[in-house]
């Protein structure tokens, strides 16, 4: 159920919390290892946090229309957010991700609702990737034609079990790609600009792509 499936993705940050809660509460407080402890307390919800409000704010939209407000906005620019976003969680992972996009590439588009589809794609890119034995990796690539601004996110993972169209339903629980939640609001907020998303198995390193079109001229 979608519930129980919300519960399984907060219960991974809210866990790192506590455990690091308990670690200071376990500490006297004139323990010297106290300020390191605070410290690693503070980096888990600085880290967390934002996770849990984005898992829940996902969660409720994937129960309600999603209100596109766009604007002239730098394609590149969202694609470096979400890259610095998800930096520690790809070296942690020892993903390398790199990009093919110019430098400008302007778009009308919802800067803030985008952006939740270029970080999601990228993320599940990263977590597959990291899945595999090979060289993992993550391409990110953008460009556009005179109808379409294209985006296109590939990994080195072992790709969609079945049919990739089944990617965009709720919850669907194979390690890899989480519940599929992310995916189905990015679905939302793409149809919403009156774009197109696909996935697919035709990654060049092997895995899962997934195909962004926007068209231009709002």
């Amino acid at each position: 159920s979608d519930l129980s499936g919300i519960m399984h993705d907060i219960k991974t940050p809210l866990h790192s919390i506590v455990t690091a809660t308990h670690l200071v509460a376990e500490q006297k407080k004139e323990s010297e290892d106290r300020p390191m402890l605070l410290e690693n307390l503070f980096n888990m919800c600085t880290n967390n946090i934002p996770l849990i409000r984005e898992i829940i704010e996902t969660t409720l939209d994937g129960n309600r229309n999603i209100q596109i407000k766009k604007s002239n906005a730098n394609l590149r620019d969202t694609i470096d957010n979400a890259i610095t976003l998800t930096r520690e969680f790809s070296r942690y992972r020892n993903v390398s991700v790199e990009v093919d996009s110019p430098t400008e590439l302007f778009a009308e588009y919802d800067l803030t609702q985008f952006a939740r589809v270029v970080n999601n794609l990228l993320k599940n890119g990263i977590e597959a990737a990291a899945e595999t034995s090979s060289i993992p990796r993550v391409k990110i690539s953008a460009s556009k034609n005179e109808k379409n601004i294209n985006l296109v996110v590939e990994d080195s993972g072992i790709g969609f079990k079945g049919s990739p169209d089944k990617a965009f339903r709720a919850f669907r629980t194979t390690k890899v790609r989480g519940t599929g939640l992310g995916l189905l609001i990015s679905k939302k907020i793409v149809e919403a600009h009156s774009g197109k998303i696909k996935a697919s198995n035709g990654s060049t390193y092997g895995g899962a792509r997934m195909e962004v079109e926007l068209p231009l001229g709002g």
